[in-house]
């Protein structure tokens, strides 16, 4: 079952049409690039006098071939490996049937050979080279818009995870702080009592104490909020054994092993701070949430209500300050 939902969730922070749309993105921006690269190249024979026409066209193809090989490179090879992927939900079979072809009929027109390039009149001809590329911005076109939508159907996109139910999965960030918090204490104690030596064993029965009687996974409500960021998190909705509902935000193309370590010092650091009256008279703490990595670059954080990101703070003041500039 553990298996199951870390397959599952990182199924569902990204999907197949969010990376082909991602891919697709990056490979357009930088076949534009490359394109803006090879006008220069065309001015630059044009103003060449000691050139033919013939010679002209061979160096500005082979200009041209350099150029845009590598995208048409990479685009051959996510193209082919998708192809090899066995489709297992719903939302893949779509994929498979509709814009896989689309991607495959697109990658048959760009490795179609190069009409002429230099035209008659003496002039770079260069619409061409834009157009073969015309079909891959269909598709893009088309995943933008299946993106834009910010709900996810979970029976359609990660069904596993949408039908999981009373399983022995422990409930994330379910025990974390009470572990952490209780070391802390126990470990303050020990310095308090015995800071002339000792071995420090007591130290740590808080987590173990903690782990008795886990909250587990019973369910996954069916419906996923995308939001609307480079990197689409979704927020996920998780079902505990007793009875509660836990928000979190599932993000891909994050690892998120340095955010979790972060959080377990600052929870011990609440245990300190509990442990210690001049501390506890003050009321000092430090807001903590739960982060779960999955994998190297998927994980689970708590959602935290009624917080304001960073980033819409900075757009905010880029707004103010525009506004009086």
């Amino acid at each position: 079952q553990l298996r199951v939902f870390m397959a599952e969730a990182q199924r569902l922070s990204v999907t197949w049409e969010e990376r082909w749309h991602a891919l697709l993105a990056e490979l357009l921006s930088d076949v534009g690039r490359r394109f803006v690269a090879l006008q220069a190249e065309a001015t630059r024979l044009s103003d060449n006098a000691s050139l033919g026409a013939e010679q002209r066209e061979a160096l500005l193809r082979a200009r041209c071939v350099t150029l845009m090989s590598p995208p048409l490179l990479v685009l051959e090879r996510n193209v082919r490996a998708n192809a090899c992927a066995d489709p297992e939900t719903p939302a893949e079979r779509r994929f498979v049937s509709r814009v896989l072809p689309a991607l495959q009929a697109a990658l048959a027109d760009l490795r179609a050979p190069h009409g002429r390039l230099w035209g008659n009149e003496g002039e770079a001809d260069l619409s061409a080279v834009q157009a073969r590329w015309r079909p891959v911005r269909v598709v893009y076109a088309s995943l933008s818009a299946r993106v834009a939508d910010g709900r996810l159907d979970l029976l359609d996109v990660a069904p596993a995870l949408a039908q999981l139910s009373r399983s022995s999965v422990p409930m994330p960030g379910a025990h974390a702080a009470g572990a952490l918090v209780g070391k802390a204490r126990e470990d303050v104690r020990d310095t308090d009592t015995n800071w002339s030596g000792g071995d420090g064993s007591g130290g740590g029965g808080g987590g173990d104490a903690a782990l008795e009687g886990a909250v587990t996974l019973a369910g996954v409500v069916p419906n996923a909020t995308v939001l609307a960021t480079k990197t689409r998190p979704k927020r996920v909705v998780l079902l505990g054994s007793d009875g509660s509902r836990r928000a979190f935000l599932l993000k891909g193309r994050d690892d998120l092993r340095a955010d979790e370590r972060l959080m377990q010092v600052l929870r011990y650091v609440n245990g300190v701070f509990e442990a210690d009256a001049r501390c506890a008279r003050l009321g000092l703490s430090v807001r903590t949430f739960s982060v779960t990595p999955l994998g190297e670059r998927t994980g689970l954080i708590e959602w935290v209500n009624d917080a304001t990101p960073l980033f819409s703070l900075f757009k905010q003041w880029q707004l103010d300050t525009q506004a009086r500039g």
